[in-house]
């Protein structure tokens, strides 16, 4: 009865979206212009595809690929897709300095094991063109984080750095509603028909995952295996709270009150945590910083850092694994009085707020469109979860769906319609992921019929740029290896 159910379900996302399979239009580039290095094992090309691959297709857009070919000394019959960055809006990497094979370290277990890889950024992100960066969010960032708003007046002008951004795309002939997972997904299914392989794969990070799964919705038999890393649901969404940010800092805290040595080394860390918290919203913290403006000169700075954008840098240092093992020390260092503990924390949340390769009109297109309704439906679906929440979290909620009004993407309800995939899958989930919960990797595997979850319990978003068990068991996995072979030590947790 599964059986049936799923190629009904198959059948019809398929009757429902008709994917196109279009040819690539693509020039060779130098890599250095990717990369900064041209490799001899490595070529590079700039991809002309369709705004729009279901109506007007007369509009197009440019997109770069980097293709590595295996190093196993004779060509490969089969390639392992990366389709861009995280996000939406991050960049699949290009466009950075790096040394001489810097760029592929991460991924020499797949190219040993026998295939080429093909990275390809994400429509509107990274070295593609358009891009949808905003750099009147970014202008307002520098505002916001060097001076004393409350929470009313830093929403207010979060609203007006949107307006004035989506008025110069339209104005410059770039319709943001086009830029969406459903596009995304085409680009990738002309890209791999245009190239001559036996066999696809796909590894896919955080957003990218979701890419991933709209071309198994489309095009059920389009990978022979995939492997999703911090794996977003196309069903489910819970609407990032405060709460939830807190509860993830809180997370990690826990796991150090869990270690004798840590728990000795920094005492009663998860109340020093509310304590300096409770500080910031009576008097803001000032962290000075060095780094780097528009031109490239570095300057130093002062951070205001309240309650709310001391949350979020916390937050987003544990992404990083690195981070993560310095948390309980910072936290008690600032509770000490030391606010420049801080200071690497800091200059993170500044160089992403001010990082030019984010696309976060991208962000904003995927997010209103596909992410919103979702939101809505878990509130729906939740009521006293929303209405616990803290008057802070509604606001920053209600913020979010005034700046979908603004952004006027549309909605995405097809998308959501998750059938059961039967493709050969594996996921990759941290346990200490701030940002993809439990539930959401449950949500996402109940999708799978052939699916096993690698779960590192140390490990922050991304695994796979942070354990090196996992990019072996990568390789493994899409070399034929399943069950118990898929797996990786239980590592124990270091704080510094």
């Amino acid at each position: 009865m599964r059986k049936i159910v799923s190629l009904l379900i198959t059948l019809l996302a398929v009757l429902i979206h008709e994917f196109p399979a279009l040819a690539s239009d693509a020039v060779e580039i130098d890599c250095t212009e990717l990369i900064n290095e041209a490799p001899p094992d490595v070529t590079c090309q700039r991809l002309t595809l369709p705004v729009d691959h279901f109506k007007d297709r007369r509009q197009t857009i440019e997109i770069p690929l980097l293709l590595a070919r295996a190093t196993a000394g004779k060509r490969a019959s089969q390639a392992i897709l990366i389709p861009g960055g995280g996000g939406p809006g991050s960049p699949v990497g290009f466009g950075y300095l790096y040394e001489p094979g810097e760029f592929l370290e991460f991924y020499e277990p797949l190219l040993a094991a026998g295939f080429d890889v093909v990275f390809v950024d994400q429509r509107g992100a990274g070295l593609s063109s358009p891009m949808l960066a905003c750099e009147e969010s970014v202008d307002d960032f520098r505002r916001l984080v060097q001076a004393q708003y409350d929470l009313q007046q830093s929403m207010q002008i979060q609203l007006e750095s949107a307006t004035r951004c989506r008025e110069r795309l339209i104005y410059s002939g770039v319709n943001p509603v086009l830029f969406n997972t459903q596009q995304s997904a085409a680009d990738f299914l002309a890209i791999i028909d245009s190239l001559n392989y036996e066999h696809w794969h796909v590894l896919a990070t955080s957003y990218a995952t979701a890419i991933a799964q709209a071309m198994l919705l489309n095009r059920p038999n389009a990978f022979a295996s995939v492997v999703l890393d911090s794996p977003v649901p196309l069903d489910y969404q819970q609407p990032l709270s405060q709460a939830l940010v807190r509860e993830g800092i809180r997370k990690t805290i826990r796991q150090c009150t869990r270690r004798d040595s840590c728990a000795q080394r920094y005492a009663n860390i998860e109340e020093k945590f509310d304590t300096v918290l409770a500080r910031a919203s009576r008097q803001p913290y000032k962290v000075k910083i060095v780094a780097s403006d528009e031109s490239g000169l570095t300057r130093r700075r002062t951070l205001v850092v309240d309650q709310h954008i001391l949350t979020a840098m916390l937050f987003t240092a544990l992404y990083s694994n690195q981070s993560i093992r310095q948390l309980p020390k910072v936290i008690d260092a600032l509770h000490d009085g030391e606010v420049q503990s801080l200071n690497a924390f800091a200059e993170e949340l500044w160089y992403q707020g001010v990082d030019p390769d984010y696309a976060d009109g991208l962000y904003l297109s995927v997010h209103c469109r596909e992410r919103l309704p979702l939101e809505a439906r878990f509130e729906r679906d939740h009521p006293r979860i929303v209405q616990a929440l803290d008057a802070d979290s509604q606001l920053l909620l209600e913020n979010q769906r005034a700046m979908c009004r603004i952004w006027q993407a549309g909605k995405d309800k097809k998308l959501g319609a998750a059938g059961i995939f039967t493709a050969r899958t594996l996921v990759l989930a941290g346990q200490l992921d701030p940002i993809i919960s439990s539930a959401d990797i449950a949500n996402t595997v109940d999708n799978f019929s052939n699916v096993q979850t690698l779960t590192e319990p140390f490990s922050g978003h991304a695994v796979w740029y942070q354990s090196d068990c996992a990019r072996r068991q990568v390789a493994r996995f899409f070399s034929g290896s399943t069950g118990a072979e898929i797996q990786c030590e239980n590592a124990t947790m270091r704080f510094d």
